[in-house]
């Protein structure tokens, strides 16, 4: 129970420091780039404005506050059954090493200068890695050999002859075994709540990239599909042609009221799965009988509003 007493304690702390509804409407409807950040620079968000003032690019500010948001994470390990927090840690880490591949892919591959643009979280998050090393990386077999003494060396390996597209989807791939492992790890109504979370993730996810594959000639849909969800290879299959099949599903699987379809699916769901997941972990953090996963709803919470903010910052920025 201490250990629980001090969790909520930590995350109440950091969630009571968050934009409010309010707040991030504010933001939107600044008149400009400047007044925008000027209003982040009070609250929660107040080291990403102070890195951007300073350093003049949203890379570095990104990379501060995930590097905040780490700490916190390891700083929680001892409060609370370490396998959860170590699998959400493993997804700052797959994140990580993600914009690595990208990077080395857009060099190596496609011949495309970096220019200063190797951007990534170079401290310690579970894995002592080599980032610098494997950008100079000659090739995939290298790269792996560099991780060979990390789990991510086996599966770049195996997806030597893939691309960038792929070899991050196995990457995710494991983080969200590695997630649904530690979930089976709980108990009651804990492992309920947090099973249900991210079946509804997983759901979300498989139906963007089904989508995808729609225009795609090389890849497969057994190949992209992440196991764990509600949704059956069958089922996805069954509704991926069809944008009409797929707003019904999530109409009425998750109560989607009056969906409409502004632009694409692709964003469809996308918006979808931001206020489904969004109302899933708020119910989280509130049920003090699920106690040990709030700090899997902090992790989606933070890293969902901090996608909005940015996308708001950069059409400031841009429209400036």
């Amino acid at each position: 129970m201490a250990n629980y007493l001090y969790l909520n304690a930590k995350l109440k702390e950091r969630l009571s420091k968050r934009i409010s509804h309010h707040e991030l409407i504010q933001l939107a409807n600044a008149p400009n780039f400047n007044i925008a950040l000027k209003l982040l620079e009070d609250g929660y968000y107040a080291s990403y404005a102070k890195t951007y003032r300073k350093e003049g690019s949203f890379a570095k500010a990104e990379l501060a506050l995930l590097q905040e948001e780490i700490n916190l994470f390891k700083d929680l390990q001892p409060a609370l059954a370490s396998y959860l927090v170590k699998a959400l840690l493993t997804g700052f880490e797959v994140d990580n090493l993600k914009m690595v591949i990208n990077l080395w892919f857009s060099q190596m591959v496609f011949k495309k200068p970096l220019n200063g643009k190797t951007l990534f979280l170079e401290d310690l998050i579970l894995w002592p890695i080599p980032y610098n090393q494997l950008l100079s990386a000659g090739s995939l077999a290298s790269f792996s050999q560099l991780l060979s003494y990390t789990p991510y060396g086996q599966i770049i390996m195996e997806t030597a002859n893939k691309n960038s597209y792929q070899i991050n989807l196995e990457l995710d791939r494991f983080f969200f075994s590695k997630l649904l492992l530690a979930i089976n790890q709980l108990t009651g109504t804990g492992r309920l709540a947090a099973g249900r979370f991210l079946s509804s993730w997983l759901d979300f996810e498989n139906l963007i990239n089904a989508v995808k594959l729609r225009t795609s000639t090389v890849l497969i849909l057994e190949e992209l599909y992440l196991e764990g969800g509600n949704l059956t290879l069958d089922n996805l299959k069954e509704l991926s042609a069809y944008d009409i099949k797929i707003i019904n599903y999530l109409k009425v699987n998750y109560h989607l009221n009056n969906p409409q379809l502004e632009y694409n699916i692709v964003s469809f769901i996308e918006a979808a799965k931001t206020s489904v997941l969004k109302e899933q972990a708020i119910n989280m953090l509130a049920d003090k009988k699920a106690n040990v996963t709030s700090v899997m709803a902090y992790y989606w919470l933070v890293l969902a509003e901090f996608k909005e903010i940015k996308t708001i910052l950069q059409h400031h920025y841009y429209q400036s």
